[in-house]
Order: structure tokens, then C-alpha cells, then sequence
């Protein structure tokens, strides 16, 4: 590696790639589609919009989310009624809560986003329960007293059933919208178009990357090429024709020629 002179800009041919700085991982993942991560995502998008649309029919992941609402139930019996009956409502949170935290911090971004789906699906099923609260049309699992006709009866609010359920559905769509989105972008299909957007120009990068006229003045004395690169290479060596002019001539006559 040459050392700089302080008489032009150093020669960075030859340098080690690898000390110019680190890599971009995300761009580099970025810049390939994981195909069964998209669609998997797409097929979370559909089932999520055809929830939304249906709002309150019993599906599938509702067959999911009862048998822990229910254990919820008996692991919160201890904490007394008021914690009881909230505990199945709590269990649907905590369990797909643990299970984003852990992916988190395992670094498998694409794994939380699904979390994150599934939590939004949980707060759209509490919300159709919470809309339930004073018309209890709902069949209730062996029975007993309405979670939320209870919970909100003792909280003195049982008259706004209906907003509080429409809030809780437009806060997990909110979450579902977010873990769609993050869910495409971890799979690799958005920042592939972001990556395929920032790429190279057709007169010169200036910072980031290639183009077919040069490659910017910080590499032109480099051994660049292009026009770029050309005209701060003749700058230079004009620089230093001066200097060699001033040495020569001496102290008494050091100035360079055409100045007064």
C-alpha cells in the first residue's frame, strides 16, 4: 500500500478490500428473493384480508387461539377472579408474545413478523368477544359468565362495549398491516427492488457505485478511469509540474509559471 505524499491524494490501488469498511449484510441479503418466504407472506395477507372482510366468522385460527384462551383460565385462577377472567384474554397476547420476543432475539426477523400476524388475528378474535359483552350471542366453551361482560361490569363500562372492540380490531390491523409489510421486506422482495433502485448511473456514482463515465474525483488518482478521472489526473499532474518548477528554481524564484 503507497503512503500519501501530501502532494496529491493517495493511491488507494492495492488496499485491501476488506479494511474499506464492513459489508452491507442487509443489502447483500436484500439482493435475493426468498420464494417460499414471499408467498407464504402473500398467502398471511389473503387469510388476513378475508378475517377483516368476514369480521366475527369463526375460523380456523380460532380453533387455535380457544385452547389457550382457556388455559389462560386456569393458570391465572390463582391471581383471583378479576385476573382469571382476563387471563384467557392474556394468554392469547403472551403466547405469540413469547414466541416474537424469542425470535427477536434469535435475529429471525421473518419469523417475528408471522408472530406479529398472529397477534393481530388474536385481537381481532378478543374484539368480537369485547363486541359481544352486552348481546352474548356467542356459545361459551362449558358454559359460565361472559369474560368481558364481567371484566367490563366491574370496571363500570360495560356501555361502551362496542367502541372498545373497535378499537382493539383497529389496533391488530394496524399489526397486521406492519407485519405484512416487514414480512415481504425480510423475505427479500422489497429490498430487492431497493436495491435494483439505488444502483449505478450512466455518468458517475459520486459515492456509491459505478457508472460508465467515471468514478469520481476521490479515486481518480487511483488509476479510475473516465472522463472524471481523466481531467483530476491532468490536475494533478500540472500540481506537481509546479512543484518540480518551484524546486528547481530555487527559494529566491519559487513561483510557478503564468502566476504573478
Amino acid at each position: 500500500m503507497t503512503t500519501p505524499t501530501g502532494d496529491g491524494p493517495p493511491n488507494l490501488a492495492g488496499r485491501d478490500p476488506s479494511r474499506l469498511g464492513p459489508p452491507d449484510r442487509e443489502a447483500a441479503a436484500g439482493a435475493q428473493v426468498d420464494w417460499p418466504r414471499t408467498l407464504f407472506t402473500l398467502l398471511l395477507a389473503l387469510y388476513g384480508a378475508v378475517l377483516i372482510r368476514h369480521y366475527g366468522t369463526y375460523g380456523f385460527m380460532d380453533n387455535v387461539d380457544l385452547p389457550i384462551h382457556e388455559a389462560g383460565h386456569v393458570f391465572f385462577r390463582p391471581f383471583g377472579d378479576f385476573v382469571q377472567f382476563l387471563g384467557g384474554t392474556l394468554m392469547q397476547l403472551i403466547v405469540p408474545g413469547v414466541f416474537l420476543a424469542y425470535f427477536v432475539i434469535q435475529t429471525n426477523r421473518y419469523a417475528a413478523t408471522v408472530m406479529m400476524w398472529w397477534i393481530a388475528q388474536n385481537l381481532w378474535n378478543i374484539s368480537v368477544y369485547i363486541r359481544d359483552t352486552r348481546s352474548q350471542l356467542l356459545h361459551l366453551v362449558g358454559g359460565g359468565e361472559h369474560d368481558w361482560a364481567y371484566l367490563l361490569g366491574r370496571l363500570g363500562v360495560t356501555r361502551y362495549d362496542q367502541q372498545i372492540a373497535g378499537t382493539v380490531r383497529v389496533i391488530g390491523i394496524l399489526i397486521f398491516l406492519a407485519a405484512i409489510v416487514l414480512g415481504f421486506y425480510y423475505a427479500g422482495w422489497l429490498r430487492t427492488s431497493a436495491v435494483g433502485g439505488g444502483g449505478t448511473g450512466a455518468g458517475g456514482t459520486g459515492a456509491g457505485g459505478t457508472g460508465a463515465g467515471g468514478t469520481g474525483a476521490e479515486v481518480a488518482g487511483a488509476g479510475g478511469t473516465g472522463p472524471g478521472a481523466t481531467d483530476a489526473g491532468q490536475g494533478l499532474g500540472e500540481a506537481r509540474s509546479d512543484r518540480l518548477r518551484i524546486d528547481e528554481a530555487g527559494p529566491d524564484q519559487a513561483r510557478p509559471e503564468g502566476r504573478s
